[in-house]
């Protein structure tokens, strides 16, 4: 089984969370993995460029650290949570792997198809906001 190193963004705007589906109508956060000597940071931002077309946005700390498993690819994935903050949300501009996006309440997830990591990173938000 392979070891993949992934970084997602838990990106607020008064008070709620943007999630993005993918084109199956699964709900995570944006994000993706690291590419070969690309540090944490400097991939996140890579992936919120090419995935939402946003630019410059300031990363934070990291909120939650998760693991899981695709048997499928025999891929364990590390996942890395980190947090931002704008003030007024952007306008996006979706790559083909979304096919739109919501701010929500974190509360309400359950309302979303939301992949398991999301899940538990916002269980870590809410506990800890």
């Amino acid at each position: 089984m392979r070891l993949k190193v992934a970084v997602k963004l838990i990106l607020f705007c008064k008070g709620k969370v943007l999630i993005v589906a993918d084109p199956d109508g699964n709900w995570d956060f944006p994000g993706g993995g690291i590419e070969n000597d690309e540090k944490l940071e400097e991939a996140l931002n890579r992936e919120i460029t090419e995935e939402l077309g946003l630019k410059g946005v300031e990363v934070g700390r990291v909120l939650h650290i998760d693991e899981w498993f695709i048997p499928k690819k025999e891929l364990h994935v590390v996942g890395i949570f980190y947090r931002a903050e704008l003030k007024e949300a952007p306008m996006f501009v979706l790559s083909e792997e979304h096919s739109e996006t919501a701010w929500i309440d974190p509360k309400d997830i359950d309302k979303y198809n939301a992949t398991d990591d999301t899940v538990r990173a916002l269980e870590v938000v809410r506990g800890g906001e």
